[in-house]
């Protein structure tokens, strides 16, 4: 509303800002990766996320695991 009234120059205030300097390099990072590498990648990153949802519901500290990465999904999911 504020955008049509002309309060601010903000179109769609409460959308995340995709144009970010980080999202940006990842975009450029992610493009020049092979397709295998693009798998492992996502495949990273979902390990990521349920680490991190992991360690909300045990309330665990941070802690790297090298070892984990190196698994495959499934191996580190019947953990």
């Amino acid at each position: 509303m504020d955008y049509l009234l002309g309060v601010n120059d903000i179109r769609h205030p409460y959308m995340v800002d995709d144009e970010s300097i980080d999202f940006n390099r990842f975009q450029t990072y992610y493009a020049q990766l092979s397709k295998n590498s693009r798998d492992e990648l996502l495949m990273y990153m979902q390990w990521l996320l349920d680490r991190d949802a992991m360690r909300k519901e045990e309330s665990m500290p941070e802690k790297s695991s090298l070892l984990r990465v190196a698994q495959t999904e499934k191996e580190y999911r019947k953990d």
